[in-house]
């Protein structure tokens, strides 16, 4: 097993080197944690750190390396890329900070191939080396699956949730309240029913009355010609 070797930066000096991983895959990388971790480093994954770190390593595919050293300065680390997706010509843009890049294939990493990239990293003096066995993959969206930074992990997930929440209760709103309780409708069903009753009543009752009223005066008067006409007079006959 190859021991990384302590290298001071301009921080004061610590018990033990720290290394950071930047992974774009937090399980794909254990095997080089643990290897750290053994040799005698502390070891943060995905997790800024308020000083620049002894050993700065990132993991991922060419897209995902660039980004991340293009973020901000790390000249106080020494720097490592392990690309698994990509080449050369992708990382043109970031070889002038001086960052060891090491190419391998797009499989789970083995033991043999962890002590290659740290020998690599800590013992060889080139800054570019070939680990693969396969042809270079092509250049895809990712390789393989990317994990949100643990400091936005939360926020993600905060926001996913006010976002369900809030499309739960526009539904609930839309569908049950305006479907099952159509208060708006009741009401004007009602006015409709009790103006068609209105309409009906008049003209039914209407008529029925004129008719009663004037079989009421006909009976009325033929009473008072049938006195009259016993009387001997005609001028309510006649009426």
């Amino acid at each position: 097993m190859t021991s990384p070797m302590h290298e001071t930066n301009s921080s004061s000096e610590t018990a033990s080197p720290v290394a950071r991983i930047e992974a774009q895959n937090a399980p794909f990388i254990e095997p080089m944690r643990k290897y750290l971790e053994s040799s005698g480093c502390q070891v943060v994954v995905n997790h800024a750190m308020p000083v620049p770190p002894h050993y700065l390593i990132c993991v991922g595919d060419a897209d995902f390396v660039k980004s991340f050293f293009e973020r901000g300065d790390w000249s106080e680390s020494k720097k490592l890329a392990v690309i698994y997706e990509g080449d050369e010509s992708d990382l043109s843009d970031v070889r002038l900070q001086k960052i060891k890049l090491y190419f391998i294939d797009p499989n789970p990493l083995a033991t043999q191939t962890v002590h290659a990239i740290f020998a690599f990293f800590f013992r060889e003096k080139v800054q570019i080396k070939n680990g693969r066995k396969e042809p270079s993959p092509l250049k895809r969206k990712s390789v393989m699956l990317t994990e949100p930074p643990r400091e936005r992990a939360m926020v993600a997930e905060t926001q996913d949730s006010a976002d369900k929440r809030r499309i739960a209760d526009t539904l609930q709103q839309i569908f049950y309240s305006k479907k099952r309780f159509p208060k708006y409708r009741t009401g004007s069903i009602g006015l409709r029913v009790a103006r068609w009753v209105g309409v009906g009543f008049i003209t039914i009752l209407v008529p029925v009355l004129l008719y009663i009223t004037s079989m009421g005066v006909g009976v009325g008067l033929l009473a008072v010609s049938s006195k009259t006409l016993t009387r001997g007079e005609a001028k309510w006959t006649k009426a």
